[in-house]
């Protein structure tokens, strides 16, 4: 059990891996687990010219505040997902 200090109090903190996926990765990844293909198709109108190429999150204040956070690789918690669902 962890016991957070006060400076977590009001805090926003990123739970994340730190590791940057495409989405052709994350899909991939989805049709291995489901023993599918999935049908992507995008839609022009929804594409925006300036949007983000990467987005990648930080856990180093999480980290700083409450200790290492045990990697979960993402294929686990899509596995756990569907396996849900």
């Amino acid at each position: 059990m962890c016991v957070l200090s006060s400076i977590a109090i009001g805090g926003t903190f990123n739970v994340c891996s730190g590791l940057a996926l495409s989405l052709t990765e994350v899909i991939e990844t989805m049709q291995r687990l489901a023993g599918y293909k999935i049908d992507v198709r995008v839609n022009p109108a929804f594409v925006r010219a300036n949007e983000v190429k990467i987005l990648l999150g930080s856990r180093t204040r999480l980290e700083s505040v409450i200790g290492p956070v045990a990697d979960i690789p993402l294929r686990e918690t899509m596995r756990w997902m569907l396996e849900s669902a």
